[in-house]
């Protein structure tokens, strides 16, 4: 049996064992709901330069998120009126 298969199935009997349901991973449309305003355009462009939530690409052509990330990025991103005001 190889490695990777006795990981897989090692991190699985944890999961099973411990009663834990891991977050699935959304698509882009499902992301870009979670961000209104957000076009698929932009949030291409903030994955090629390193910005944006994280993202996972299990493939040349999926890119997957995960809801909690999207959101925890958006609140990180909060404009402050004070900060504003600093600035002028």
């Amino acid at each position: 049996m190889a490695d990777t298969e006795l990981k897989r199935r090692d991190v699985a009997t944890l999961i099973a064992g411990a009663n834990l349901t891991p977050e699935p991973y959304i698509s882009i449309d499902e992301a870009l709901s979670l961000m209104p305003g957000v076009t698929k355009q932009s949030l291409a462009h903030m994955r090629f330069k390193g910005e944006g939530p994280n993202f996972y690409k299990p493939t040349a052509r999926t890119v997957l998120y995960k809801a909690s990330e999207v959101l925890a990025w958006a609140d990180a991103t909060r404009g402050d009126a004070a900060e504003k005001e600093d600035s002028k």
